[in-house]
């Protein structure tokens, strides 16, 4: 279900904007402590990019360098399922903490504090993760799982279309 908030002056508006610019700038501070522990330009990666992830920050897991020769073979080892792609090499230290860096490094929230914000049971089972993003500074859009229902009158329902528009913004 599809979901605005206008009112800045509310507190699940000022939590959710917080929160949100917090996730961008964390965004911001991944994408440079892995560009300074792989030294390496790479054009791709595998993985999950923006807040679709448990941790609401963009996931990484391999990465297509742009100079595969300089690859470091102690730490990394082609994809076996995408080829041109390497991952950590978990056979080796270097690679283990390469895919421990990956894996447990990277800031991000929990994806149920978006629930707790909103005052939401958590589900269990198959969900859709919580999507919020800011446009124009001033609105925020939500996207939850529609068993979701949120009470807070500052929480509106809106159309596929609306949210849209909103975020073209």
């Amino acid at each position: 279900m599809f979901y605005k908030i206008e009112n800045k002056n509310c507190e699940v508006y000022q939590k959710l904007f917080a929160m949100r610019k917090q996730e961008l700038a964390w965004e911001k501070e991944n994408q440079e402590a892995i560009d300074k522990k792989i030294w390496l330009k790479y054009t791709e990666f595998l993985g999950r990019n923006g807040q679709q992830t448990f941790s609401r920050t963009s996931s990484y897991s391999g990465f297509k360098f742009e100079n595969h020769e300089k690859v470091d073979l102690g730490i990394w080892k082609e994809s076996p399922k995408y080829p041109g792609f390497y991952i950590p090499n978990k056979r080796t230290k270097r690679g283990k903490e390469m895919s421990r860096f990956l894996s447990t490094s990277l800031k991000g929230h929990r994806f149920n504090i978006v629930f707790e914000y909103l005052n939401l049971e958590n589900l269990y089972g198959s969900f859709v993760l919580p999507y919020v993003e800011i446009s124009n500074d001033s609105i925020i859009v939500i996207y939850l799982d529609p068993r979701q229902n949120p009470k807070d009158e500052n929480v509106i329902e809106i159309t596929k279309e609306e949210f849209e528009a909103i975020l073209k913004k």
